[in-house]
């Protein structure tokens, strides 16, 4: 990684002609960002932390992706009720009878009858439990 210095000696002859003879140093050495510092150490340190950044990152995601949805949507459920807020429509799931009706309910639609109608999916409607603002504290009385 030190510079180098090559020497070497052009000689040109010709019959009848004087020969010249013209000598050459050629120094090779890396290019430098910094007086003292080449760029070659500073891409490998980039390299290095980008290396090492990438692949935890990857860890965390394949970590993440891992864990099922259920207990994805249980996690933040937990937060929002230990943060006092409301609970998303996203976080809940379906009754029984409505995911048996969004898994089923073409096939009997392709025989002429209404899966919602025979489960009386759409009779029954959800209850928004009221807001509760005072705090649990827990224990005994």
């Amino acid at each position: 990684f030190a510079a180098k210095v090559l020497t070497g000696e052009f000689i040109i002859t010709k019959e009848d002609y004087i020969s010249e003879s013209i000598p050459i140093t050629i120094v090779i050495s890396m290019t430098e960002i910094f007086p003292g510092f080449p760029m070659f150490y500073f891409l490998m340190i980039i390299g290095s932390v980008v290396a090492i950044a990438g692949s935890l990152a990857t860890y965390r995601i394949v970590q993440q992706r891992r864990i099922p949805t259920f207990v994805k949507k249980a996690k933040k459920m937990k937060k929002s009720i230990k943060g006092n807020k409301l609970i998303s429509d996203s976080l809940l799931y379906p009754s029984k009878e409505e995911f048996i009706v969004k898994k089923l309910g073409d096939r009997w639609e392709t025989i002429g009858l209404s899966l919602e109608e025979i489960i009386g999916v759409k009779e029954k409607k959800k209850v928004k439990l009221p807001e509760v603002k005072e705090e649990f504290k827990g224990g005994a009385d």
